[in-house]
C-alpha cells in the first residue's frame, strides 16, 4: 500500500493514475481514482511485485488518462518520489507519504505580518497572516508538504494580507 500525496494547494484534485518505475521491474501504471481507503492509501494488486532491495520511483498525477505502463498529464503536473529501496523488515508496500515528502518551515523577518508562498512559479499566492514564529524565528506551514520536484518561493509583507503591496514587501 501507498499513501496516495494528500490535497495541497500546489496539487489540485484527487490523485487518478499511479505510476511505478523500477529499473528492474519496469513500469506499471495504475487507475487510482476512487480506490484509495480512508487512510489515504492505495493497495497495489499482486500483478507489480514488491521486492526487497530492489528500487522504486512513484509518479502521482492528478487525471485518469493512462495505459498499462503510463499515467498521462495534459499540464504536466505531477508529484514524484525519490527513489525508494524495498525493505523486508518493513512492509515494503506500506510507503507514508512521510517517505517522500517534509513539511516546510520558513524563517521569517520580525517585522513580517503575512507571508506569500507561490508553488511553482505560478502568478497566485497563499497568504498567511497568523504568523506564529518557533524560538529561532521560524514559521511551519502546517497545510503544506514540500514535494521532490516542487519549487516554492516566499514573500513577506510588513501588513495584512488586504493592505499587502510591493511598497510594503519585505526583503528577503
Amino acid at each position: 500500500m501507498i499513501q496516495i500525496p494528500g490535497q495541497n494547494p500546489e496539487y489540485t484534485g484527487p490523485t487518478g493514475c499511479l505510476q511505478i518505475v523500477s529499473p528492474e521491474l519496469g513500469t506499471r501504471a495504475f487507475n487510482v481514482y476512487n480506490k484509495i481507503d480512508p487512510n489515504g492509501f492505495y493497495l497495489v494488486d499482486d500483478s507489480y511485485p514488491a521486492v526487497s532491495n530492489i528500487s522504486y520511483t512513484f509518479y502521482f498525477y492528478p487525471t485518469l488518462t493512462h495505459i498499462s505502463t503510463e499515467c498521462a498529464s495534459i499540464d504536466n503536473i505531477y508529484i514524484v518520489t525519490p527513489q525508494l529501496i524495498g525493505n523486508t523488515t518493513t512492509n515494503i508496500w506500506r510507503i507514508t507519504r512521510n517517505a517522500y515528502s517534509v513539511g516546510i518551515k520558513v524563517q521569517v523577518p520580525s517585522e513580517a505580518e503575512t507571508l506569500g508562498i507561490s508553488v511553482n512559479y505560478e502568478d497566485s499566492l497563499d497568504f498567511f497572516s497568523s504568523i506564529y514564529e518557533d524560538d529561532n524565528g521560524y514559521f511551519y506551514l502546517n497545510n503544506y508538504l514540500a514535494y521532490y520536484n516542487f519549487q516554492y518561493s516566499f514573500i513577506f509583507w510588513s501588513a495584512p494580507p488586504n493592505e499587502a503591496n510591493a511598497s510594503n514587501q519585505l526583503p528577503l
